[in-house]
Order: C-alpha cells, then sequence, then structure tokens
C-alpha cells in the first residue's frame, strides 16, 4: 500500500511515497516524515526504516509504526513513531496524528479531500 504525501509550501513542492504492507514488516530506503523538513532531522546516508502497519477500526484507520534512524549532533539515534491515518464521516477528511517517541504530545494534521479535478489547487 503507497502513502504519498503531495505537500506544498509557497513555492515548494514536494511528493514523497512511503510503501508499507499491513501483513509483514517492511523496511524503507528514504522514509519520508512529514516534520522532517522543520527540524532538520535527516537518515543517515544508506539507512533503512523498519516499518510495520495495519488496519484498525473496520479499515477507517490506518496504524503505521517506525523506527526511524537519524543522525543528531552526537551522532545517530532512532526515533520509534506511531501514525494513525483516520478517514473521516463522508471520507472528506483525513487526520493524521503522529506520536513520536521523541515528544511529549502528538502532532496533528487535519487534510481535506479536493475537489475531483483539482489537485492543482495549493
Amino acid at each position: 500500500m503507497a502513502i504519498t504525501h503531495d505537500m506544498r509550501w509557497r513555492s515548494t513542492r514536494v511528493i514523497k511515497t512511503n510503501t508499507v504492507n499491513t501483513h509483514e514488516m517492511v523496511r524503507i530506503p528514504n522514509f519520508f516524515r512529514i516534520e522532517q523538513r522543520h527540524m532538520a532531522v535527516y537518515q543517515p546516508k544508506d539507512a533503512v526504516t523498519p516499518v510495520t502497519a495495519g488496519w484498525l477500526d473496520d479499515g477507517r484507520t490506518l496504524r503505521v509504526e517506525a523506527q526511524v534512524p537519524v543522525e543528531v549532533s552526537q551522532g545517530e539515534a532512532t526515533i520509534r513513531i506511531h501514525y494513525e491515518y483516520r478517514l473521516g464521516v463522508g471520507d472528506e477528511t483525513l487526520t493524521l496524528i503522529e506520536l513520536h517517541s521523541t515528544r511529549n504530545n502528538p502532532l496533528v494534521y487535519r487534510f481535506r479531500k479536493l475537489p475531483d479535478g483539482d489537485a492543482s489547487r495549493p
């Protein structure tokens, strides 16, 4: 299953895909994290991220767990991240909840579905 992030910040556009499997752990090179642009914490060269995924709530929530290797000023470390992608009522919204082992509070992102044929809208 592919999770594609098509994101825009002013004139910058980033399209990255993480491919997960709900039946077994996968190892993803260059695992994309939404917050990495703001935190400037990146994976070491040639590092891979072990990822597990599974469906919850009768297929309304996708749970993804990642053990992300990162470079920090003291060397290398691993960040454990729990993601929940939750579909809203009517499938018009998606809420992404991220809980990081390095933070006390989750990051919460809310997305709304663009009308059909409106993929170019910012």
